[in-house]
């Protein structure tokens, strides 16, 4: 049995959940058995989905409760402790830990506790910070009858009458012990309380969400929330360096080692290695040395057992593999993980990592979701949780072949980089001319393509228009990749600004279906590409054959908002915080991180920066810069797509995330009055973009909308427009 000492974060949540009172809502509405398996970690491939959804009816239920107040500050605190037990899990080995560890968890708890109660107290003011840890029902019912002017026993008996309570059980509440038949929904309790005043509905939500807060902490011990109140009054919130300190400290109580077994364990798993690359001819000595290994874990005391179990169980599935047995591969690998999973710190990273890409590789759906769901749990991807789909299986079986070359991944992937050597003009030959739609394998197999995608790339019009009169199709795809014709020659244009091939293209039938079709591991649409050229004819063509405005564009929720991007790039070449979302590792991994080893969103950021230190050299950044004017673009064409399509239905108002990592949703209208384009705001406001719509509906604090985007850019002309045509506030 794996025992853990750190919470993790489905049981936290559970426990959240259960202790504020909120259970009560999924039973009701009939979740609360996606709420115990997630906590028991039951289903898995699913349980890092059903953490979320849980979480979100937990907030939901207290925006009912509570309204934008509550809401915002339970989901800033409940993503805030969410991270701090993933970043803990990644970075503190707890296996060989001893008692004194217990305590420095425990405090890491009781130090976000006090961190949520000081934000409360002091973003939603009712309750005073330091009075109420005795009897938080007492204080509660004070705070209720200083706004009311009710008198507190009235409050209290009003609120008894509702929930069928005597009023000996309310003395019990009011002296500090837990509070029992007091749970969801907690509004009609309160207005209930309440008869006979005129509070105001706000008010009254404010004291709704602190009486839940009262139920939760009530639930404590008294000896805990002494704790937890001598915490409140000098608390700094935790910054990563904190943590850092708290996992120094953890790791300060781990258990001795034996000093005579790491002699001896170094140098059989760096032979491993070794024999491994070569495993089938040394099938003898890899399993004399992996039986010594186990030894290791079978007599050295449970403090060996404990370190060395999952390194035995990983450098075995490791041989299984090379060997290609892949079911006692696969065996071994799952056990390596369940064997370090929230214990092992950094271990858990590199076996989950080649658990997956192994699974992926064979082709084990099963198991590739499976670990693919634990990687959002342990943090290691960022939510939202993405489909593990044909694209992601392709882009990770990229690494399967190079760690466990030279076995070959089910999925053909093609090669990192290829070399094409035109000796000679292409020439279409009689069995192409008489066979356009046939596809062939190329480089050793690994990608396929038609004879009229290998004309579009490298022949002429001439050659195009031939196949398509010998009845080549647009609508031949294909199948592991989803590459077809058009975007093939989208892809051209954007690399030679040669567009003729595309035009022609587009006068050719092709159904809405390959239109919209993506194709390759980045996920390419031809709307997509067709931005990126920038030709508004183009984008307006492939719309009026059913192109989908509202799909998504690499990182972007919806065309419009990736068009808005590429005009960004020419308004405001230097904005520095989309290069620096990018080398955060804030924009999704792609086939270009894959061919760097970079897999994981946590492998993202450190990758990317290596890569960009070339730039350093100014003949690489010379280089560069040509390259990125190259395909920039001017701002009058990316104007006119941005125009073609919102002329074309596309959404002013779709939301999307800050890049950059901060609270807020922005949409087009917005980020059309941050780069400051009139034109484009007009257009925008006329097809139905609400400039009004504030950037972080959440946030009681400020309504962020185009006004003060534009003040925030000082982009005057677009302030002075906006003060023209304020709403009316009535």
């Amino acid at each position: 049995m794996n025992h853990s000492l750190l919470p993790k974060p489905g049981a936290s949540l559970r426990s959240l959940i259960t202790s504020t009172g909120y259970r009560p809502h999924f039973v009701q509405r009939g979740t609360v058995k996606d709420l115990d398996d997630q906590a028991l970690e039951a289903r898995r491939g699913r349980n890092y989905d059903l953490l979320t959804q849980s979480a979100e009816q937990w907030i939901a239920a207290i925006d009912k409760d509570g309204d934008h107040e509550w809401r915002h500050l339970v989901r800033s605190g409940w993503a805030r402790y969410a991270m701090v037990l993933r970043y803990m899990a990644r970075q503190a080995d707890t296996r060989t830990l001893r008692r004194p560890a217990r305590l420095i968890a425990l405090r890491l708890v009781l130090v976000e506790i006090a961190a949520i109660i000081k934000r409360a107290t002091a973003e939603i003011p009712s309750m005073h910070r330091t009075r109420w840890w005795e009897s938080p029902f007492a204080h509660w019912l004070q705070a209720a009858r200083a706004q009311t002017g009710l008198p507190a026993r009235l409050i209290r008996d009003q609120l008894g009458n509702h929930l069928d309570v005597d009023v000996r059980t309310l003395e019990r509440w009011q002296n500090g012990e837990p509070i029992g038949k007091l749970s969801w929904p907690y509004l009609e309790a309160v207005r209930a309380a309440l008869q006979g005043c005129s509070l105001s509905e706000a008010q009254t939500k404010r004291l709704t969400g602190w009486l839940a807060m009262v139920v939760w902490v009530q639930s404590f011990s008294q000896s805990l929330r002494k704790k937890v109140s001598a915490m409140v009054d000098q608390l700094e919130l935790p910054k990563l360096r904190t943590l850092d300190q708290v996992i120094e400290d953890l790791h300060g109580t781990a258990a001795p080692f034996d000093d005579d077994l790491l002699p001896l364990v170094g140098p059989v798993v760096a032979r491993l290695n070794q024999l491994l690359r070569d495993a089938k001819q040394h099938r003898d000595a890899i399993e004399q040395r992996l039986s010594l290994l186990h030894s290791v874990c079978e007599v050295g005391g449970p403090t060996a057992a404990a370190e060395y179990r999952p390194l035995w169980l990983l450098m075995t599935a490791r041989y299984f593999a090379r060997v290609e047995r892949k079911e006692q591969a696969l065996s071994y690998f799952e056990q390596a993980h369940q064997a370090a999973w929230w214990r092992g710190g950094p271990i858990q990273h590199d076996i989950l990592r080649e658990a997956l890409c192994y699974a992926v590789g064979v082709n084990d759906k099963v198991r590739s979701n499976q670990y693919w769901d634990d990687l959002y749990l342990l943090g290691l991807n960022s939510g939202p949780k993405s489909e593990l789909d044909n694209q992601h299986m392709r882009r990770l079986s990229r690494e399967f072949n190079r760690v466990f070359a030279p076995l070959k991944a089910v999925k053909r992937i093609s090669a990192p980089y290829r070399g094409i050597v035109m000796d000679q003009p292409f020439m279409l030959s009689a069995k192409d001319l008489a066979n356009p739609n046939r596809i062939s394998a190329e480089a050793e197999g690994s990608v396929r393509y038609s004879v009229f995608m290998r004309a579009i790339m490298f022949g002429t019009l001439a050659d195009v228009k031939a196949l398509v009169a010998k009845g080549a199709s647009m609508d031949r795809v294909v199948e592991e990749s989803g590459e077809h014709p058009l975007v093939t020659a989208l892809r051209r244009a954007e690399d030679t600004k040669d567009l003729d091939v595309v035009r022609y293209l587009l006068t050719l039938p092709i159904e809405s279906k390959t239109i919209n079709l993506e194709a390759s591991t980045r996920r390419q649409t031809a709307l997509w590409l067709a931005i990126n050229i920038g030709d508004p004819e183009i984008v307006v063509s492939l719309l009026e054959k059913g192109a989908d405005p509202a799909q998504a564009c690499y990182t972007s929720p919806s065309s419009l908002i990736y068009a808005m991007g590429k005009l960004a790039d020419c308004l405001l070449p230097d904005m520095v915080h989309q290069r620096e979302a990018y080398l955060a590792g804030r924009t999704p991994t792609d086939i270009y991180d894959a061919n760097a080893r970079a897999i994981f969103d946590i492998e993202l950021a450190p990758n990317r920066q290596a890569q960009y230190a070339f730039l350093n050299n100014p003949i690489a950044a010379k280089f560069h810069q040509e390259v990125m004017d190259h395909y920039r673009g001017e701002a009058p064409a990316r104007r006119a797509v941005v125009m073609a399509l919102l002329a074309n239905d596309a959404d002013p108002n779709c939301r999307y995330p800050d890049t950059n990592g901060h609270e807020g949703y922005w949409t087009p209208t917005l980020n059309a009055a941050q780069l400051g384009d009139l034109a484009v705001l007009k257009a925008m406001i006329s097809a139905g973009g609400d400039p009004w719509l504030s950037l972080d509906n959440d946030s009681p604090l400020a309504q962020k909308d185009a006004l003060w985007a534009a003040t925030l850019y000082k982009q005057d002309h677009v302030v002075q427009y906006l003060m023209g045509h304020l709403p009316s506030r009535t």
